[in-house]
């Protein structure tokens, strides 16, 4: 309900929805225009969850951070986490996803964790070295970022 609110409250120039329920159609049309318009693309508010294992836009702890938008294998962890959304059967596998550089690129980043399950990954993006191990960590480095937890998520943080 809510992505349909939005679709109604601003013209399709002023937002770029990229949600894992629309990852299939969004493969087909961004392989059809290219990747590079849609990276190229300015970002004025990026708006992020986290993982339990600290991914942001399905960008999985991996060795390096990513560049440039891709279709990702979601990891077991992902899968489970997220599959109360769907349908039995209809979780996807796979998703696109915006690179680390195209987040970081975003002229103000906001995140929302709620959950004890989130807390590890708050604890280890907050205070926790910056590596592409914990790809939220990545958000240190950004000089507008507002994080919004609730008591559960932020329980590890010491600062």
């Amino acid at each position: 309900k809510l992505l349909a609110e939005i679709e109604k409250s601003f013209p399709d120039s002023r937002y770029e929805l990229f949600t894992s329920t629309r990852s299939v159609d969004n493969i087909r049309l961004y392989k059809k225009l290219g990747y590079k318009e849609f990276d190229e693309k300015k970002i004025d508010v990026q708006l992020l969850g986290i993982g339990n294992n600290a991914h942001i836009g399905f960008n999985e702890p991996a060795d390096e951070f990513t560049v440039g938008s891709f279709k990702v294998k979601l990891t077991d962890s992902t899968i489970e986490a997220n599959k109360i959304y769907f349908d039995e059967g209809t979780m996807p596998h796979y998703a696109l996803t915006m690179g680390i550089e195209q987040i970081m690129r975003a002229k103000k980043i906001v995140l929302i964790a709620t959950g004890e399950k989130k807390a590890e990954a708050i604890k280890n993006m907050v205070e926790g070295e910056v590596t592409p191990k914990v790809p939220a960590s990545i958000l240190q480095k950004h000089d507008d970022v507002v994080i919004f937890l609730d008591e559960a998520a932020a329980s590890l943080l010491k600062k």
